[in-house]
């Protein structure tokens, strides 16, 4: 019925009106098509509801639908069919149709009422007209081809059966009305010499609207903002106009051009915006400056959202199929999950729960495209990973492992406030605890309940027991120790169970302490994220005044550690746990003296599975070097078990360049050698300044090093790719000064490259004479990749006797801190006593023996997360002397 005359024309108003994709809610679809003849072409949507357009009936007749409905609006007598292309809020409809025998297919301008179609004007419409919007006074506007005249586009405006010609832009060929509110205000677009316009049109004049570039209105609401397009950037993005200011709504993420289509009087926006390349196009519903895709919230089976047409004031929105031969009518729907599920389970045996999307009166909304989420309260239940609903509904499998009455909730993964919940399932399987018995303190001969629930079916018996043996007839919910010894202090738990199995208790701790005083803990492990398999260290310090000998007890939940099998240690502040000992769990010290008893914080041991292990990143030492005797060496040995291949270091050493960090009385002019074992040794490159290299300052800036300001100064630094084996990184004054310096050693391999296989920094060693105050060792490194990593740390100073060093520091100090916005110390040793941990931790990573003898060299074993990190070594008496720090990797 339209002509090919027309529809150039009409060329930038129908690719607008007719592409894909909308929205952020959900949406109940009526299938318009679905309802009667073989294909319908949707054009407008009024507040009533009413959508209006044409259908084959098997012949091309306009139709209506409304609540349900489809109708066959007919045609005029002697017409070739018609069209319906607006239905104002009144209830008028019209539309066109097209004169049979005409050889110019003049159309006639039509309305429909009663299922009667009639002439709204006896005479013809010179030509082919296209109708776009009708206000409530029932004034039309829209765009007709007049054959007989030029320029042969014009917009025109239809009431009471006249059509007017609203004007063209001067020299323009074409003009096409889009809009009209209330007001009577009407928009459109026109050309002119200068292109394509957006406009206003007022009793015979066009005005352009000057928006930048080319540019096209399309839809007006009663508050007067205009949407349409205008080009940015060389692309159509689609805009919103208030008062004359622009707003450009975006796009969709990965979008490009944006094709408003339609806008109610709430200011919400519909259309269209194109995303990866040419006819990707993904409907878009923007509110309150958020744009969502459409697609995301409706799902029809089968089909592709198209363009939308049209919005209402209910926030119902018309479009069209890609295939502009389907149409759907999308309404807004409150949705809740229904979830069905069993009203019993054995735990262990999988049940099947159906999630259904529903509307506030139960009914199914299949058109539901959203996934959803299983959760429960059963801590322990396996849970399905969350999916799709498909036509509204989805069925997911939960296997419960806790006793007792549950429920299974289901939420959408965009929208959690979409969810629904079951009736309790009551599940028959091992008791759960609703409370659970909480750690207590007393005083001696205080008398102290522990109190407990389980809950199960059929319900639990109880067993109480004390560091993880059975108390004899504690079997009850509660258990009361009568008259609090320091004996009595411990772990206490309760083991419920009923026919399908027995839990326990998390572990309650009772501490009984004198009026005197007690043990008071220190510094102490913290939580860990551990890579299966790997050895951990935790430790504890502990104090009393007076100073008393201690006993030490360490847990995993309530049963107490025992040595043997890889543990040690489990009677001593530190306890380690060898290569594949460690359990994931919660660890707890107790300590206990004469006067009373006192519980570590608990250590919880996860398990990450990842391979960004942790290691060390970055190694560095702090002292004041010179020349001869009293050059800063810096020891590191890249390895690993099982690395192969070679390992990018970089080496810097830093004076000049510590200044800005307030450090006084720094190495002027530091030289920089790095050399390979031997013997001999053999100088593997040197460097006395850096000279402002671009190669360093980025190395430097990817490792996460402090940058060095100044180009000119006399800092040394080298970027070394270096084989697995031991290296020395010397500091000294080149013209004979002395001051302090700082060498680091950083591994440039980038994270995303490292590998079970890459070689890596598994020991740092530095020796210099130990001063005090700012002239003390210090030793820095980082703890890089996601999970804790285990250290041996240790301060040599009378231990270096044996090897001909002379002046050594007598009494090391050694003090392990944590760096951040508050450096916090974390462990401290000041005389490693002969620890049987520590001698085997050494020869594990080969570092020389220290004998048998309780030397006073220091050392600390421990396992730390992720970070940076520094060991101090003074002098414990404020005594100085050569001294040796060394770091190194445990696995």
């Amino acid at each position: 019925m339209l002509s090919r005359a027309l529809r150039p024309c009409l060329a930038v108003v129908l690719a607008a009106f007719c592409l894909p994709r909308a929205g952020a809610q959900y949406y109940s679809v009526t299938n318009l098509t679905a309802l009667g003849g073989t294909f319908s072409t949707c054009y407008s949507l009024n507040n009533a509801g009413t959508v209006v357009g044409y259908a084959e009936f098997p012949a091309s007749n306009a139709m209506s639908f409304t609540n349900g409905t489809l109708v066959n609006l007919g045609s005029p007598p002697n017409s070739q069919g018609s069209r319906a292309y607006v239905a104002s809020n009144t209830g008028m409809i019209a539309g066109t149709s097209s004169i049979v025998g005409d050889a110019v297919s003049d159309d006639r301008l039509v309305s429909f009422a009663g299922g009667v179609a009639s002439d709204l004007s006896t005479t013809p419409i010179p030509g082919n007209a296209v109708l776009f919007a009708i206000n409530d006074q029932d004034l039309i506007v829209g765009c007709y081809v007049d054959f007989s005249a030029t320029p042969k586009q014009h917009a025109v405006s239809f009431s009471g059966g006249s059509m007017t010609s609203l004007g063209n832009l001067a020299g323009g060929t074409y003009s096409v009305a889009t809009g009209i509110n209330n007001a009577g205000t009407i928009v459109g677009y026109a050309d002119d010499s200068n292109g394509t316009h957006a406009v206003s049109f007022s009793n015979g004049t066009v005005t352009s609207y000057g928006w930048p570039g080319a540019s096209y209105a399309y839809a007006i609401n009663n508050a007067g903002t205009i949407i349409g397009n205008d080009t940015v950037g060389g692309l159509l993005r689609g805009v919103s106009v208030t008062n004359g200011t622009i707003t450009d709504i975006g796009t969709l993420p990965g979008g490009s051009t944006t094709l408003p289509r339609a806008i109610n009087n709430a200011g919400t926006i519909v259309g269209l915006t194109q995303l990866a390349g040419f006819g990707d196009y993904h409907p878009f519903i923007y509110s309150n400056g958020v744009m969502a895709d459409l697609t995301s919230r409706v799902n029809i089976q089968g089909a592709i959202l198209g363009n939308p047409l049209a919005i209402n004031d209910s926030g119902q929105i018309l479009l069209n199929g890609q295939d502009t031969s389907v149409s759907y009518l999308l309404t807004p729907a409150v949705v809740h999950f229904s979830v069905s599920a069993p009203s019993s389970a054995t735990a262990g045996v999988p049940v099947a729960v159906t999630v259904s999307a529903v509307d506030p009166s139960g009914n199914l909304l299949s058109s539901f495209g959203g996934s959803a989420q299983i959760s429960t309260g059963d801590t322990v239940a396996e849970l399905p990973a969350p999916a799709a609903l498909v036509g509204g509904t989805g069925t997911f499998t939960v296997t419960f492992h806790s006793g007792g009455p549950q429920t299974i909730a289901a939420s959408d993964t965009v929208y959690p406030s979409v969810a629904g919940i079951s009736s309790p399932v009551d599940v028959l399987g091992p008791p759960t605890f609703s409370t659970e018995p909480s750690s207590r303190s007393a005083t001696p001969g205080q008398t102290i309940t522990f109190t407990t629930l389980a809950t199960s079916s059929p319900s639990p018996t109880y067993q109480w027991t004390f560091n993880g043996a059975p108390i004899a007839g504690a079997t009850s919910s509660s258990y009361t120790v009568t008259g609090s010894q320091v004996a009595n202090s411990g772990a206490y738990a309760v083991l419920a169970t009923n026919p399908n199995g027995t839990v326990s208790s998390v572990p309650a701790f009772l501490t009984v302490n004198s009026l005197n005083g007690s043990p008071v803990v220190g510094q102490q492990s913290g939580p860990l994220l551990v890579s299966p398999g790997q050895t951990v260290a935790l430790s504890v310090s502990a104090s009393s005044t007076p100073a008393e000998s201690f006993s030490y007890a360490w847990f995993r939940g309530a049963i107490p550690l025992q040595d043997g099998g890889g543990i040690s240690g489990s009677q001593s502040p530190v306890l380690f746990l060898g290569r594949g000992t460690a359990l994931e769990g919660s660890y707890v010290c107790l300590v206990t003296d004469t006067s009373g008893s006192t519980t570590s914080q608990p250590a919880p041991v996860t398990f990450l599975a990842s391979p960004d292990v942790g290691r060390l990143v970055n190694v560095s030492c702090r002292a004041n070097a010179g020349g001869g005797q009293n050059t800063l060496i810096t020891g590191f040995v890249i390895g690993g078990s099982g690395a192969s291949g070679s390992e990018t270091v970089l080496i810097r050493a830093s004076g000049p360049a510590l200044v800005p960090f307030g450090v006084s009385g720094t190495l002027a002019d530091p030289g920089l050698n790095v050399f390979a074992p031997g013997p001999p040794s053999s100088l593997v490159a040197s460097n006395t300044s850096w000279s402002g290299s671009a190669v360093i300052s980025a190395a430097a800036a990817s490792v996460g090093a402090f940058p060095w300001a100044n180009p000119s100064s006399g800092d040394a630094a080298l970027l070394e790719i270096l084989p697995t084996g031991g290296f020395t990184a010397n500091i000294s004054g080149q013209s004979g000064d002395s001051g302090v310096a700082l060498a680091e050693v950083y591994d440039a391999t980038p994270p995303s490259d490292f590998s079970a296989q890459s070689p890596r920094l598994i020991n740092v060693s530095a020796r210099i004479k130990v001063g005090t105050d700012a002239n003390v060792l210090i030793a820095g490194f980082v703890i890089g990749g996601s999970t804790a990593r285990t250290v041996l740390i240790r301060a040599s100073g009378p231990a270096l006797v044996p090897f001909g060093v002379s002046g050594v520091l007598p009494d090391p100090k050694l003090e392990l801190s944590a760096v951040g916005p508050q450096t916090t110390t974390i462990a401290t040793n000041t005389g490693w006593g002969g620890s049987a941990q520590t001698k085997a931790a050494a020869a594990s990573v080969g570092a020389f023996s220290w004998g048998s003898a309780a030397t006073p060299d220091s050392a600390i074993l421990l396992t730390l997360p992720p970070g940076p990190y520094t060991a101090t070594v003074s002098g414990a008496s404020g005594d100085t002397g050569i001294a040796l720090v060394e770091v190194y990797d445990f696995p």
